[in-house]
């Protein structure tokens, strides 16, 4: 189930740049996606649970989905920093 939320969320916003035209933001969405795959696959084991974590998803895209900048930018830059603060106590 984790890896179908994770893929399910990267799905949603190569979509999102797929249907506002952006070749380049797909294109980076892509990437990323490959990177944040292969994070996943040398730490996965390692972590606790992360369904909260993944789950901050839903919130972030309501935000977004209602057009609330603001508090999209700021659930984004604490789901950031705490998933690298995650990553980094693993590593």
């Amino acid at each position: 189930m984790l890896i179908t939320l994770a893929e399910k969320h990267i799905w949603v916003t190569s979509e999102d740049a797929i249907g506002a035209g952006s070749r380049h933001l797909e294109d980076i969405l892509i990437r990323y996606n490959n990177l944040a795959t292969r994070i996943w696959s040398l730490v996965l084991e390692k972590l606790p649970p992360v369904s909260e974590h993944i789950a901050q998803h839903i919130e972030l895209l309501e935000c977004i989905a209602a057009g609330d900048s603001e508090a999209a930018a700021r659930l984004t830059t604490q789901h950031v920093t705490d998933f690298e603060n995650l990553i980094r106590a693993v590593l």
